[in-house]
């Protein structure tokens, strides 16, 4: 697998629908898949197919951070927080072109 983008910032959180908190961690975008791995302690690791996305949103939660909520075929919505800046700016352009190509 070709490493389109690889971001490791400890500020990209998943929320964690089942527990109301959110999970520090780092994701991983390939040509084949995006991967959130969990710091170290943190509960789940998420492994998402490219193919398998339906949809992306992006909405801002504040004038420092946005959400992007990723809706999978297979039903699976998995929620990211980030801070807004270039390099994550990036990663959701970069994402829109590999799974909507």
């Amino acid at each position: 697998e070709l490493k389109l983008r690889d971001l490791q910032d400890p500020e990209v959180e998943c929320i964690d629908p089942s527990n109301d908190g959110r999970i520090r961690g780092q994701l991983k975008l390939t040509n084949y898949r995006l991967f959130f791995t969990a710091a170290e302690g943190e509960p789940h690791d998420i492994d998402i197919p490219i193919h398998s996305i339906q949809a992306i949103d992006k909405r801002y939660q504040s004038e420092k951070s946005y959400i992007l909520e990723i809706k999978c075929k297979h039903f699976l919505t998995v929620q990211f927080t980030f801070d807004k800046n270039e390099r994550k700016k990036d990663l959701y352009s970069t994402l829109m072109k590999t799974a909507f190509i």
